[in-house]
């Protein structure tokens, strides 16, 4: 019985370090003008929302790379593997807040979506088996 409780935990580590493996880098350019078109003078950060498989949404934080924007931005963050021979969806989008007033918020990007297939190899289920005979007596 020792054994099997330890083959359990010991799987449970492992479905839970594996949990981390995986991760998305998302890539954007801060805006370096505000809506009338002006130069920006205090763009304070740029919040990602991201949400994997119709789940909860995580809203990320990131500094801006300065007052005037225009940044390349390049965030990598953990994400859950693919489930066993499936696949995992991650959709965000971003937007842009200023220093001057709080909660002052840009409306969200165009929405970008990428998918990850799991490592479909033992997937494929096995052929039935043959020469199966009954014989009654």
């Amino acid at each position: 019985m020792k054994i099997v409780w330890v083959m359990v935990i010991w799987f449970m580590l492992m479905a839970t370090t594996a949990m981390a493996a995986s991760s998305v880098t998302l890539q954007y350019t801060e805006p370096s003008t505000n809506q009338a078109g002006n130069p920006l003078t205090n763009l304070k950060e740029t919040t990602i929302y991201l949400k994997q498989d119709g789940g909860v949404e995580q809203i990320i934080k990131v500094p801006a790379s300065g007052p005037a924007g225009g940044g390349a931005i390049v965030k990598t963050t953990p994400i859950n593997d693919p489930p066993l021979c499936g696949s995992t969806t991650v959709v965000a989008q971003v937007t842009a807040s200023n220093t001057l007033v709080t909660n002052f918020e840009s409306p969200r990007s165009a929405q970008a979506t990428g998918t990850k297939a799991a490592n479909t190899a033992g997937c494929a289920l096995p052929n039935a088996p043959f020469n199966l005979t009954i014989t009654i007596q």
